[in-house]
């Protein structure tokens, strides 16, 4: 039977009163605090590549969302949640409603923001569920740790975090963090309990019993890595994963998940997974991840510029989409690719392999204009299952593709590695009259089954704001690269306290990075007050630039705690005062990636370099403070 909004949203809030305030913090209900809808809107965006609808609306304090989506017939589910972004995954095709109002502890909104939204076709398969959970040789998922809610409850239908939702690392001392689920492309799933070898189990469940002994709590019950199979079904609207009866997952919270462990998913993504178990009593949430301990799915470094932003040209212009997808020697056309745009996200599928440069064209001819006495800046986001050698980007006129036309071209330099997300920037472009701007990506070289993700495509005036972009990491003419390659430097540090007396070395870390070399990491090992009390200079070993060299430098910076201040130097090695470039006073806030962008430098004493040091000063920084430089970039130009 259909539930009522009006009964979902206060049964939600009797809920909150019951389990999040208390007499010593809450003195009643106070009608004239009730909030009101007027002035909140959210987002909508519908993913039809996967039929996932995802709802967003800006958290404020003290207030939280009431989402409802009714079914569209008796044989489905309504849905309701409280989360600030709703995700669900759709079976059927049709016409939707989402409503949205608010609460908070005075009670709920009176009135509603209503929408519509579409799915356009039904699920016959779920193929694309399928690439995303096990890719082409098997994946390796985890419980998320790291976000709020990777674990809840709440009541059925629901996203299951009302009653109880995990925070950042709650239950790291109860065995889940390091089990490992692998699924397998041919339908094999492997459960591992991890260092551990335990499953965590709630004490209501009769599973395991003899390892009850924990007063009523909770319990960790021994156990094996299993082998088991896995497939995706439809139930009703919902997409649910299925694994056999008494199937290992790293919570057993009931009898019902142990003997039918069917699962919901809410979404699902190359990195990131929800799913909820639902037994029409309570819903349990679970949020996984693909990515290793440590990995973020925002790869570090300079993550494009906000597409969302109003200086986003691209947000608000109008464009034609025209492909061109070809194999062989003969370049015989396999026709138009299948894709969906979903605002600021185009998802595209490659069923057939390409073998060269320009066999793999998606194009957007817009009616952006731009100037030859401006400059531009331009970034997106690619995503690839498979990987691509070398994909190419080039911004021209729309008719015209010469040199003479071209803001950006960059020909077999773009690697993309698959389920791994690259930002592709370029900034201070010099502009070129033009009434309509052409972008073409090229994926040529890609291999069969390719499924490709255009997105957050900005095209903006250098002058309207947003930052710099950094230089193009992986341009040959990148000297620094070989230094990360082969970490041809020399570490040395000078950290001093307040009355300059010397201290210890920071902590240093050196890390891979997907695409932009290495990521080096400098964890502060006390407070610092002033300026060069904080050194930390990379010493090339071989790294050299002549005194008549321009020279272009750029470096992603970012902070895991707000800074007033750190300066960059680069200079020669045995000589500070040969300098290339010095700036101080940068102020840095917390985990805000921030580029530091240099062109056309030159040694200060037009001396040759046979080495160069470059040196950050976190003078004045915190105490613990993380300081992580990625994206390191110099090239030499010869005057």
């Amino acid at each position: 039977m259909k539930k009522l909004f009006q009964y979902i949203a206060a049964a939600s809030f009797a809920g909150l009163l019951m389990t999040a305030c208390s007499p010593d913090s809450f003195d009643g209900a106070d009608e004239a605090g009730k909030p009101t809808i007027e002035g909140t809107d959210f987002t909508l965006e519908v993913d039809q590549t996967t039929n996932t609808v995802t709802a967003k609306v800006a958290e404020k304090a003290g207030q939280y969302p009431l989402w409802y989506i009714p079914a569209l017939t008796d044989a489905q589910s309504d849905i309701y949640s409280t989360l600030n972004t709703l995700q669900r995954t759709f079976v059927y095709a049709g016409d939707y409603e989402i409503k949205l109002r608010v609460a908070n502890r005075n009670g709920v909104s009176d009135a509603e923001v209503t929408k519509t939204f579409h799915i356009n076709n039904s699920l016959i398969n779920f193929s694309s569920q399928e690439k995303a959970l096990a890719g082409t040789e098997g994946k390796t998922w985890r419980i998320n740790y790291a976000e709020p809610a990777h674990m809840g409850c709440g009541p059925s239908g629901t996203a299951g975090t009302e009653w109880w939702s995990a925070q950042p690392g709650d239950k790291a001392d109860w065995g889940v963090y390091d089990d490992r689920l692998t699924f397998t492309p041919d339908g094999k799933y492997v459960y591992n309990p991890g260092e551990g070898g335990t499953v965590y189990v709630n004490t209501g469940s009769s599973v395991f019993a003899q390892y009850n002994t924990n007063d009523g709590n909770d319990f960790m019950a021994p156990v094996s890595a299993q082998e088991a199979t896995w497939k995706f079904e439809a139930k009703g609207n919902d997409v649910m994963l299925t694994l056999p009866a008494q199937t290992l997952f790293p919570y057993i919270s009931n009898d019902e998940q142990w003997q039918n462990p069917s699962f919901r998913v809410e979404s699902i993504e190359n990195t990131a997974m929800t799913l909820i178990y639902d037994n029409g009593n309570i819903a349990w949430r679970f949020m996984l991840t693909s990515l290793e301990d440590g990995q973020s799915a925002t790869p570090a470094g300079f993550p494009g510029f906000d597409a969302n932003a109003d200086y986003n040209l691209f947000k608000t212009c109008n464009y034609q989409i025209t492909t061109y997808y070809a194999h062989g020697g003969g370049w015989e056309s396999y026709g138009d690719p299948s894709y969906t745009v979903n605002g600021n996200k185009i998802s595209i599928q490659y069923p057939g392999e390409t073998d060269q440069q320009w066999q793999n064209q998606f194009t957007f001819r817009t009616d952006m204009v731009a100037a030859a006495d401006q400059q531009y800046d331009f970034s997106v986001v690619l995503e690839s299952s498979t990987d691509i050698p070398a994909a190419t980007v080039k911004i021209c006129e729309l008719d015209n593709d010469e040199a003479e036309k071209t803001l950006m071209l960059y020909n077999a330099n773009i690697s993309l590695k698959a389920g791994e997300p690259r930002v592709v920037s370029a900034g201070n472009l010099t502009g070129i009259d033009v009434n309509g701007v052409k972008i073409v990506f090229d994926f040529g070289g890609s291999p069969a089954n390719t499924d490709m993700v255009i997105r957050d495509i900005v095209f903006k005036n250098h002058a309207d704001g947003g930052g710099d972009a950094p230089l193009f990491y992986d341009d040959p003419a990148n000297a620094w690269k070989a230094v990360d390659a082969e970490q041809a430097f020399n570490m040395s540090f000078w950290w001093a306290d307040a009355g300059w007396s010397q201290i210890g070395d920071p902590g240093f870390a050196v890390a891979e990075k997907a695409y932009g070399g290495k990521v080096y990491t400098i964890t502060a090992s006390a407070a610092t007050a002033a300026e060069w009390q904080a050194q930390n200079a990379f010493n090339t070993t071989g790294l050299a630039v002549a005194g008549t060299d321009l020279v272009d430098f750029s470096c992603v910076v970012t902070p895991s705690a707000d800074s007033p201040r750190a300066t960059i130097k680069l200079c020669q090695v045995d000589d500070d005062d040969n300098t290339l470039i010095y700036k101080n006073d940068i102020k840095l806030v917390k985990d805000e990636p921030q580029v530091l962008r240099f062109e056309n430098v030159q040694l200060s004493k037009g001396a040759d370099a046979a080495a160069v040091k470059l040196i950050f000063d976190l003078g004045g920084c915190p105490e613990d403070l993380e300081f992580s430089v990625t994206d390191i970039t110099l090239i030499k130009k010869a005057q």
